[in-house]
């Protein structure tokens, strides 16, 4: 059996006959290129060699040195670490010093990010890349409050801006930069597509798209500066995000290509879980497409890998609860109710474990069996499951909220009750503004026209209504094609 990392590290440590706090000193003697890091303490040093914590790349370089070994010697395989590279992620990675010294400046945000397009545009190269950072600010609210709080959208063009012009100072000079500044460079996307996939459900639609694009632009800039490992896990994370973002958008044969090429990277990186993603998020655009069977048999492909895999973790637990409730949701499409009901109850079977992710969770299988109950006639079974998931989301994932809550709209409408339908409707609007999202769009303007209308045919202020929001959400959809 392969020693744990702390073994390994104890070890070293203890035929050199130091303590932790000797070790600390030895770390903190050493210099390297003039970097101006947090000195190491006796503490890091035991969570450490018990595994709580990973040396960051910084203090790995350090104890590589100072034990004259390898970072595989040590316990800390860099494999290991890359695997997290652009996955979605509660886990927050170290602040950067630069990102905290700018969030710390007196001056404003904006001019911070003038600041680096000033930089940047040295050359034409840079220029394709200044324009879309450009672009991206014009879009970001102004500052709001004296305390220089910065909402996460603005975070993240920061983040990007970071990075475009460390790639732009290797373009001037490949030898101008570290390999700190280039374990920086890995970490500013990886944070960057993680950050666009945590406020996925909040933030515009356009604006999601706009930022995997820029994201993904900087990646092919940056290919050689980054290691060789990094890269497909980059590559996947970005073109995941641009599919997900067009899909909603309802460019789905677009959106096909993003995930194709992020299914090739996602091979690449010989990691199931990401594998499974690329396919799971393939089988939501044939879904889109009305190719229900082609979905399944993506479906199917994932299904055969999360089995074949060896990882037994709430990860893969989770996909296999997503990937039965996407088969049951096609299935669906196909008047395939047998199926549809089996394989929910089997996705059901492993929500109990699943705690609320972004990913799947116990309120996204309850949309697709309060969908399957509007199907089946049921509606007051459709207006429970709804309303369940409702109250399990958080007031902040805005699409997912406004997807519910049209589900929830067209239940109260088929039960005949006009007052809880209107009412529902209506606090929808506030969501479907806030995410922009074409699609959510079009379902709303479903239910005003087939639920709605349809029921209450003879109800002026019915009428009045979906006439009002019809036309609202067209006006609304022309400025999304103009500007996007």
């Amino acid at each position: 059996m392969a020693q744990r990392p702390k073994t390994m590290l104890y070890q070293e440590r203890q035929r050199k006959g130091w303590t932790q706090s000797q070790l600390a000193q030895k770390l903190n003697s050493l210099e390297e290129e003039g970097e101006a890091y947090g000195a190491a303490t006796a503490d890091m040093i035991r969570k450490w060699e018990k595994g709580i914590h990973t040396p960051s790349p910084f203090y790995r370089r350090r104890l590589c040195r100072l034990f004259n070994c390898t970072a595989d010697q040590l316990g800390f395989a860099l494999p290991e670490e890359m695997q997290t590279m652009g996955v979605p992620s509660t886990a927050p990675l170290p602040p950067r010093e630069n990102i905290v010294a700018a969030k710390k400046s007196k001056r404003s945000w904006s001019d911070t990010m003038q600041q680096t397009f000033s930089l940047l545009q040295v050359n034409e190269q840079s220029d394709t890349t200044v324009e879309m950072l450009r672009t991206l600010l014009a879009s970001m609210p102004e500052e709001t409050a004296a305390s220089g709080a910065v909402p996460l959208s603005r975070r993240q063009l920061l983040e990007i801006g970071i990075a475009a012009l460390l790639i732009h100072l290797a373009q001037l000079d490949k030898q101008c930069l570290s390999l700190a500044e280039r374990e920086t460079l890995s970490r500013v996307l990886s944070e960057s597509i993680k950050h666009q996939w945590k406020n996925l459900f909040s933030s515009e639609n356009t604006l999601i798209v706009a930022f995997g694009q820029v994201t993904l632009t900087l990646i092919h800039q940056a290919h050689t500066l980054i290691h060789p490992l990094a890269l497909p896990y980059l590559y996947a994370g970005a073109h995941s995000l641009i599919g997900i973002g067009l899909h909603f958008q309802k460019r789905d044969k677009d959106a096909l290509q993003a995930f194709h090429h992020s299914y090739i990277a996602s091979l690449a990186t010989g990691n199931a879980w990401y594998v499974v993603q690329s396919l799971i998020c393939q089988a939501d655009s044939y879904h889109a497409l009305g190719e229900y069977t082609t979905a399944i048999q993506a479906i199917e492909e994932a299904l055969r890998i999360v089995t074949s895999s060896t990882d037994e973790n709430e990860q893969m637990t989770r996909a296999k609860a997503h990937l039965f409730t996407c088969w049951a949701d096609n299935a669906m499409m196909l008047h395939d109710d047998q199926t549809t009901q089996a394989k929910l109850e089997v996705a059901r079977k492993y929500l109990d474990p699943i705690q609320p992710d972004e990913e799947f969770d116990q309120a996204a299988w309850l949309l697709i069996a309060g969908k399957h109950a509007l199907h089946s006639g049921n509606y007051l079974t459709a207006k429970e499951h709804f309303e369940q998931a409702l109250l399990a989301l958080p007031k902040q994932w805005f699409l997912r909220r406004a997807m519910t809550s049209i589900g929830l709209a067209m239940a109260y409408a088929r039960l005949g009750q006009k007052h809880a339908s209107l009412t529902i409707a209506k606090e929808s609007i506030p969501l479907l503004k806030q995410t922009n999202a074409p699609l959510t769009n079009q379902w709303f303007t479903n239910y005003l026209q087939q639920d709605l209308l349809a029921t209450f045919h003879t109800d002026d202020e019915i009428q009045g209504f979906v006439v009002e929001e019809c036309q609202q959400l067209s006006q609304q959809a022309h400025l999304f094609h103009r500007h996007s």
